[in-house]
């Protein structure tokens, strides 16, 4: 690595997780799974003159996304439409990212309906639209029950 240049390592697990977690975020990680760790690390100053630094950027694992889209299948009431749109659209783009099929006719209105959910979460990354998913589980699970 030259002098000014940045390399990103990604670490899905470490070791000093739960003193972090126990000082800085009380209640992640427990029983939701590890939260990914990003550690951007520089050698020399960057563009902007400033000298290097670490930082971390907490990030949803992929398991914490599982575990809200298997809780928001046990509501015990069904969410209404506009949510369960809302939520459909989430959940294609980010396992699948931007539309990427025609919408459907129009005599075919449940799928009309789901392809316009999914096309308004367009341009929105996967990680995004992963924690829009969980934030509107969490909210969904409030709201109803589980």
């Amino acid at each position: 690595m030259t002098q000014g240049q940045c390399a990103f390592h990604y670490c899905t697990s470490w070791s000093g997780w739960g003193s972090l977690e126990r000082n800085f975020l009380p209640g992640v990680g427990k029983s939701t799974g590890t939260p990914e760790i990003g550690v951007k690390l520089c050698q020399g100053p960057d563009s902007s003159g400033e000298e290097p630094r670490l930082s971390l950027d907490f990030q949803m694992v992929p398991a914490d996304f599982d575990r809200a889209a298997e809780d928001v299948r046990k509501l015990k009431m069904r969410p209404d439409d506009d949510e369960l749109k809302e939520l459909y659209g989430l959940y294609k783009q980010s396992i699948i990212g931007d539309i990427d099929i025609e919408c459907p006719g129009m005599l075919d209105l449940k799928g009309k309906a789901k392809w316009e959910a999914w096309n308004l979460q367009k341009g929105l990354s996967k990680e995004d639209a992963m924690s829009a998913y969980i934030s509107k589980a969490k909210d969904l699970i409030e709201k109803y029950g589980i």
